[in-house]
């Protein structure tokens, strides 16, 4: 097996940061380089990673530092400034376990050439019953191709120009390099942990800006982005959109537009809340809370996601020069 890049875009991640880089230099197998994109941060994340190279002699590592354009344009400059053969790439928040590239690389090189890349098993080392505030990413069984914990080789990511979305681009550089005619697997002994994080529930309505970019995603890989992600416009928010509409129109319309209106929200509602509540501990303040966001966020991701796609958002790629890279 070649040579090795970990690719790792980072955003405000001081805190978490030197924890990864420690991960990686506790490796079974060293990456042969560790590129680290800072995209934007307004925090100190560029010192701790300087201080890192040099408190960890075994990683060679490289800090680009770039004005914030997403997670995607971030990982397709990792990707040019990369010189290994394979790309990994992993989190600034996750933590490798420590045969996680020896693993990941042997399957790659037991699958062959027609396979360009392996996601790994993503847990998320949930000690407690999370909350509604627990953010949790896990990938047990594959098929999400997760960027915490996938390799792919650099020459097919640049065949098919790298990544092409600012948001949700793991997907979309994964059904770009399916959609050729390459295959993906899974393997579970590669293992990252990434620990759950507390935050606000109400962040969901900051996060929904990111659904401009979902209409862009669809629109390059309808096929498969409805086969793994579902629809743009999942059934049970447009049935609760449907409903307040109809609901509001009851004033001038009558009250059988009420009566309409609350059915497609009864049918809608309890998907969403079950959605969010699904294994999680909370309280009936939690649930009054889930039940509002339910009414909500409907009406905030339709609005970005048809803003997206009547406007569409501009794509990101692999620079075209060094002197970009």
């Amino acid at each position: 097996m070649g040579s090795v890049t970990v690719v790792i875009a980072t955003y405000n991640q001081a805190a978490w940061i030197s924890r990864t880089l420690h991960a990686l230099a506790s490796q079974t197998r060293l990456p042969d380089q560790v590129v680290v994109v800072d995209d934007g941060s307004t925090d100190n994340t560029a010192e701790v990673v300087t201080t890192c190279s040099q408190d960890l002699p075994l990683l060679v590592v490289e800090l680009v530092r770039q004005p914030n354009g997403g997670p995607g344009a971030a990982r397709n400059r990792g990707i040019a400034k990369a010189r290994g053969e394979i790309l990994a790439f992993t989190d600034s928040d996750a933590i490798p376990r420590p045969t996680w590239l020896e693993e990941g690389l042997k399957r790659l090189e037991r699958e062959g050439d027609e396979c360009a890349g392996v996601e790994g098993r993503v847990e998320d080392d949930q000690k407690d019953p999370p909350t509604i505030r627990t953010h949790q990413i896990h990938n047990l069984h594959g098929g999400r191709y997760l960027t915490c914990n996938v390799f792919y080789r650099r020459a097919l990511v640049e065949q098919v120009g790298g990544f092409h979305t600012r948001f949700r681009e793991d997907s979309d550089l994964a059904f770009s390099l399916l959609e050729a005619g390459y295959r993906i697997v899974f393997e579970p002994l590669a293992i990252v942990d990434h620990p759950p994080r507390e935050g606000s529930v109400w962040e969901v309505f900051r996060l929904a800006k990111k659904r401009r970019n979902d209409a862009l995603l669809w629109s390059r890989h309808r096929r498969l982005a409805h086969a793994h992600l579902g629809s743009l416009y999942p059934p049970s928010e447009i049935l609760v959109l449907v409903g307040e509409l109809a609901v509001l129109s009851s004033f001038l319309l009558g009250a059988l537009w009420a009566i309409i209106g609350l059915v497609f929200i009864l049918v809608g509602l309890p998907r969403l809340v079950l959605a969010s509540l699904e294994g999680r501990q909370y309280t009936n303040r939690d649930y009054l809370t889930v039940l509002i966001i339910g009414l909500a966020l409907p009406a905030v991701n339709f609005y970005y996601r048809t803003s997206g796609a009547l406007h569409k958002p501009a794509t990101v790629g692999l620079p075209q020069s060094k002197a970009e890279a």
